[in-house]
């Protein structure tokens, strides 16, 4: 034994060792779970610009307008806003916008849906720009 030199009782050791493997688990787990909810709001996102980009090639085709269909688009829009609020806020209030806009389209000209960025290039751009920083 060496000379001033006390040995921590085993006891004590394992059981600092185990809170911080422990601790360590809960850190890997709030991080799998963070990666788990980008990829659901990525996933809201893609979800929403599919089906805005298939209804608005439907309708340059010669679609008619279907009510219900632009309802359920605004509803993808608004689950995306809340999904992706935690990642990047203003990409959720651009969803937010974009719910608001198939709620009621009409309202909206070309000059009021550039100044708050919801042409479905920009964003596409910021999806990719949130994927990017995955």
């Amino acid at each position: 034994m060496l000379k001033g030199i006390i040995m921590p009782d085993p006891a004590i050791v394992l059981a600092v060792t185990d809170r911080v493997l422990s601790a360590i688990g809960l850190v890997r787990e709030g991080r799998l779970r963070c990666v788990a909810e980008r990829r659901g709001a990525l996933n809201a996102l893609y979800t929403a610009l599919n089906e805005t980009r298939l209804y608005n090639n439907e309708r340059m085709d010669g679609l008619k307008r279907d009510r219900k269909r632009e309802s359920a688009i605004a509803a993808l829009w608004s689950q995306a806003a809340i999904v992706v609020e935690p990642f990047d806020q203003e990409l959720a209030h651009v969803c937010h916008n974009k719910n608001d806009y198939w709620c009621d389209y009409e309202l909206w000209d070309d000059k009021r849906i550039k100044s708050n960025g919801i042409e479905i290039e920009k964003i596409i751009e910021k999806v990719r720009k949130l994927l990017l920083h995955e």
